[in-house]
């Protein structure tokens, strides 16, 4: 997830600290968030990429069923 967020980022030329500002949170935060990035609800990854000019899609597939 960190590197889906720090590409994101990039697309837009968009820094932790300018994330910040956008996230109204202070920029070691930030930090901290994407160090952490695997405890990322879905609301906080929708957030994010709703700040960046980003829609979040989500998609359940099922699995072919396995031979016995």
């Amino acid at each position: 997830m960190r590197q889906c967020i720090e590409l994101m980022m990039a697309s837009v030329e968009c820094t932790r600290a300018d994330l910040a500002r956008l996230l109204e949170v202070s920029r070691p935060t930030v930090t901290i968030m994407l160090r952490n990035a695997q405890n990322f609800t879905l609301d906080k990854i929708e957030e994010i990429a709703d700040k960046l000019g980003y829609d979040v899609v989500l998609t359940f597939k099922r699995r072919k069923a396995r031979k016995k």
